[in-house]
């Protein structure tokens, strides 16, 4: 039997919100093939295993600030640096492996040492600093001045750093979409994958640019190419609804599939809706339910919502009112308006025992009183809008 209620609207890649300290190493562990490791020597191949630097050189992954593994990476790094003494690349990357646990003096004196040494990613890296005032001393001229100066060397870092600050207008400049695309083509011309991604959402959304569909396109299959796994679900958006090249539901399954193995968790929950709809091949409940379920266990608000209409359906699983009725509450709680609201303003979309295990669930969390007659009255709604996160 077909679901009544309708599919809530697919995801669509959009820019990253720029947060945080070197922001833009966030998705490289996670989402590159890391199978282009400069071939080093001994010890300093450990370094550069735990703690390199993404694209650098291009094409290479690298590891992001987030993803180093604080003690292993400063061991392998101080010993590559005692070997060689006088690689200012790998003071930046023992600078990095400090970062990472929050020894920020050590790696600020530590970049400063690179910086000295005429590295250019110890400048950038240093430049973030002094943008974020990591230390408490913020001085954002001196670190937009150090990243031109590393960019004008011809670093990708520098260069896609600077793009994204003209780009969200930040560290006291104004947005200027002219100059971020400027520097994100530099960027994305030597191989940084991510620029590419976002010059490439910028150019498909018009984001204070002339709409270059087909341009964006060409990117995304650059950075795809490169094993970027944002850019490969973004290439499945984009056959999807036909941007920059005709619509092609295949393409758009081949593309999810291949982003979800990389884990992109929006990704999977498209590519669930595919299977679900029967769109660029057969119809499969069962495989739809497992991209859906493996999304929802990653945090993704449509997935659970749509993995809760699978379960009361008995859709690719067996019926389970009290799976979907969670499904849904989660899916609120996780911010997701449209459950909420058909919720509210559409309650015969939901079965009686949907909504009676709903209640279960509500009174369980001490915010319902009333019967459990499985119909959605003014107190089970008001019960509803009151789940942490929900935003009627």
């Amino acid at each position: 039997m077909m679901s009544r209620r309708r599919h809530l609207p697919l995801l669509k890649w959009a820019l990253p919100v720029l947060v945080g300290l070197v922001p833009f190493h966030a998705r490289a562990a996670a989402n590159l093939d890391m199978t282009t490791e400069p071939a080093r020597p001994g010890d300093i191949s450990e370094c550069y295993r735990l703690a390199g630097e993404p694209y650098a050189p291009p094409a290479y992954s690298g590891v992001a600030i987030e993803a180093i593994e604080p003690e292993a990476a400063i061991r392998a790094c101080e010993t590559a640096r005692q070997a060689e003494p006088r690689d200012a690349m790998l003071t930046d990357l023992a600078a990095r492996a400090y970062q990472a646990r929050g020894d920020f003096e050590t790696a600020r004196r530590l970049y400063e040492e690179a910086d000295r040494a005429g590295n250019a990613y110890g400048k950038a890296n240093l430049a973030w600093f002094f943008i974020e005032g990591t230390l408490g001393e913020t001085d954002a001229p001196r670190g937009i001045a150090m990243l031109e100066a590393a960019a004008a060397t011809g670093n990708s870092l520098a260069q896609y750093s600077l793009g994204l600050i003209y780009r969200e207008g930040r560290a006291d400049v104004a947005p200027d979409p002219g100059k971020a695309v400027g520097w994100l083509e530099k960027a994305a011309a030597q191989g940084h994958a991510i620029a590419m991604y976002d010059l490439a959402i910028m150019l498909r959304d018009g984001a204070g640019v002339a709409v270059d569909e087909k341009a964006s396109l060409s990117w995304l299959e650059k950075a795809a190419g490169l094993g970027d796994a944002d850019s490969m679900a973004a290439l499945g958006y984009a056959y999807e609804q036909g941007l920059g090249t005709p619509v092609d539901y295949g393409k758009a399954r081949e593309w999810y599939a291949r982003a979800a193995d990389g884990q992109q968790v929006d990704a999977m929950t498209n590519l669930g809706r595919l299977y679900e709809a029967g769109e660029g091949g057969e119809r499969d409940y069962v495989r739809a339910f497992d991209l859906y379920s493996r999304a929802a266990e990653a945090g993704n608000p449509t997935a659970m919502a749509n993995l809760a209409n699978l379960y009361e359906f008995g859709l690719g699983t067996d019926a389970n009112p009290k799976q979907a009725a969670y499904w849904l509450a989660r899916a609120i709680m996780a911010g997701n308006e449209d459950t909420l609201a058909q919720l509210l303003t559409a309650p015969e979309d939901f079965s009686a025992a949907v909504i009676e295990a709903l209640q279960v669930f509500l009174q369980g969390r001490g915010l319902y009183a009333g019967e459990t007659d499985g119909k959605l009255n003014p107190e089970t709604a008001a019960a509803l809008s009151k789940l942490p996160g929900a935003q009627p």
